[in-house]
Formats: structure tokens, sequence, C-alpha cells
């Protein structure tokens, strides 16, 4: 399963008819994105009307300031621990209700692939597990992640019960605090799974 796989089921599910993504690069992964209303955001490229040339700080609160609703946001922009909590904290200000977020690089599997500054050539997550930590932390959120292509976080406004205080987590550990569940178990049973805690996580590794 790819990120644009597990992007197009999550717009099936929500029933989305607008759709932001941060990051889009060569547009690979946004022309597949089958969902009537899309924006873009990068900071290359040339300026459409379906694409802003810019980083996504301006995006965002100039979103913010129109009142604009986005009911699926993807992020894959700037990686670093800082920019990628304020991407999502920006992020959930112009979200629709019912909406969901999808954050990408939330599993790396190597040192080099979570190293906060990017090492040029080859994956690079940085420190997007970070903000998946803080999200596990929160209880007016819901959230699970699916192990395919370095980690895609679903992210919806729910209540849980708690949150949970992850104090030894870290991204060596993820499949112990993150609520990871695997591509084919996301595939068939989709956004059921979201806030269930029936990812593969298995409890009692950190406190």
């Amino acid at each position: 399963m790819t990120r644009t796989e597990v992007i197009n089921q999550t717009a099936r599910e929500i029933g989305a008819i607008t759709y932001l993504e941060l990051g889009t690069r060569e547009c690979q992964n946004f022309n597949q994105v089958q969902v009537n209303h899309k924006r873009g955001v990068d900071i290359r490229g040339q300026s459409t009307r379906a694409h802003f040339r810019g980083t996504t700080d301006e995006f965002l609160c100039e979103a913010k300031r129109e009142g604009s609703k986005y009911d699926l946001i993807f992020i894959d922009a700037d990686h670093t621990y800082d920019q990628s909590k304020r991407d999502f904290r920006n992020a959930l200000h112009i979200l629709s209700k019912g909406g969901a977020i999808i954050l990408h690089d939330c599993i790396p599997l190597t040192e080099r692939e979570a190293n906060p500054e990017d090492i040029k050539g080859g994956v690079w997550c940085g420190e997007v597990w970070k903000v998946w930590r803080d999200i596990r932390r929160r209880n007016d959120l819901v959230s699970v992640v699916v192990d395919c292509d370095h980690g895609c976080g679903v992210v919806m406004r729910g209540e849980r019960h708690k949150g949970e205080c992850l104090t030894q987590a870290t991204w060596r550990n993820i499949s112990w605090w993150g609520d990871v569940i695997s591509a084919d178990r996301f595939e068939r049973h989709g956004l059921r799974l979201i806030g269930k805690g029936e990812g593969e996580t298995k409890r009692g590794g950190v406190g």
C-alpha cells in the first residue's frame, strides 16, 4: 500500500470534497489523489489556481484568515520537529468537521532516516515521529499509523479516554506506542480501526 492509496481510501470513507497537500514536490502523489477540489503547497514550482508557491506557514496563515476549510489534509513538507509540529497545529485550524489529517514519514527505519537534519540523498523522515508522539498524548484526537510507505499517520478529531504519557517513546520503539496497523488491515477495515486501540501496538513497553 502506498501513501496515495491510504489518502484515496481515507478520502472515500470520509466523503472528502476538498483536499490540501503540504509539500507537493513534483506532484506525483498530488496528481493521483481522487478528490474533486485539490490545493497544493510547495516552495518550488509555479503558482497556479491549484498550487500555492510559498511556505506552509504563509499558506496556512492565509487560509486560516480567510476561513478556508479542507476535508482531507496530507502533510509531507519540512520534516524537522518544529516545522512539522507547526504544520499539524495550523492544519487543525482549517480542518473540516469530520475531516482527517494524514502525516507522512511517521516510521523511520534507520538512524539516518530519523536524523533531525536532512542528509541529502535517500529517505529522510526526520522528526515527524515526535509529532506523532505528541498526537498520541492528546485526548481530543484519535489516530492510527498505517505501516506502509514509511508510516502514514491518520488523525481525526475525537475523544479518547486519556492521552498517553509516553516518557520513553522513541522512533526505535514506535511499535510499542504508536498504534501501528498493517497496510492489509487498513485496506480491509479502514477508519473503523481509528481510535479503537486495535493496532499491533504492544502495550507495556513505555511509561
